[in-house]
């Protein structure tokens, strides 16, 4: 890709002083650099000032979250078709049998740890 800016129809439109490669070296340091030097010359700061900001924006992220999950769940809603939207329950019965079955494989777990590895 980088050929083609150089010797294709673009070549004469793109700077080929170093501006162009400086402009990158600057952002890398200014959006890269600079922040993973200030974390680790003080991070306790740094921490300590992330948890007041946090502190102080999650009530008003709280509400926009919930907000967001209000819309979103009518936007699902609106769209799903009506058969799919009705959940099949479980019965007492079958919830009684799913949790049986679930003791007696953590019993046989407990038992035989060794046994269910080799499978």
């Amino acid at each position: 890709m980088s050929f083609f800016l150089w010797e294709g129809p673009l070549a004469g439109r793109i700077f080929r002083s170093g501006g162009w490669d400086c402009g990158l070296c600057r952002r890398r340091t200014a959006c890269d650099l600079i922040p993973k030097l200030l974390a680790l010359s003080a991070p306790y700061k740094l921490s300590a000032i992330g948890a007041l900001t946090l502190q102080i924006a999650m009530p008003l992220l709280d509400r926009m979250g919930r907000g967001l999950e209000t819309v979103s769940a009518y936007v699902v809603n609106l769209l799903t078709p009506a058969h799919l939207r009705i959940r099949a329950r479980l019965t007492d019965e079958e919830l009684e049998t799913l949790m049986k079955w679930a003791q007696k494989k953590a019993l046989c777990m407990k038992a035989k740890p060794n046994d269910f590895r080799k499978s």
